[in-house]
């Protein structure tokens, strides 16, 4: 008789837990309306780089190379900067020629934003810039990453 009573209470338990698990919520409204297909035209998003790019260029001209290299090697902390070149990905070091990276003994530092998409003057100028300061960083760095 325990058993029965057992066997029915884990029964009516098991089928109020499945009735449980298996309600459902009420989906909330959305209230953000969908951006209109303006927004994703190519001059917009161009515009849009453009801006970011001129805030990251501004930002790279208050930076020094010489003194982030000298930074990192007072921490001991040696690395190259580097960047990812043609569909293959091929790591360019600026500042460092390929004789002299067969002695490489450091770690690399990809840069970013420096695909095959040019959005504007901006981004074109920020990457100039930021090869520029990457040869110069690199060439601090150069006597204590090759042996």
């Amino acid at each position: 008789m325990q058993r029965i009573i057992f066997f029915m209470v884990s029964l009516l338990a098991s089928l109020f837990l499945i009735q449980a698990c298996s309600t459902t919520v009420a989906p909330k409204p959305v209230t953000k309306l969908a951006p209109s297909p303006e927004s994703y035209s190519v001059e917009n998003i161009n515009r849009e780089q453009e801006k970011i790019y001129a805030q990251k260029l501004a930002e790279l001209n208050k930076k020094n190379p010489q003194k982030e290299a000298a930074s990192a090697v007072a921490r001991r902390n040696y690395y190259l900067l580097s960047y990812l070149s043609g569909r293959a990905g091929r790591n360019k070091i600026p500042g460092i020629s390929q004789q002299q990276l067969s002695n490489n003994r450091c770690r690399y530092r990809v840069l970013k934003n420096l695909g095959d998409t040019i959005y504007g003057e901006n981004h074109l100028r920020y990457r100039v810039a930021i090869r520029q300061y990457a040869a110069t960083f690199n060439k601090v760095m150069r006597p204590y990453c090759m042996k």
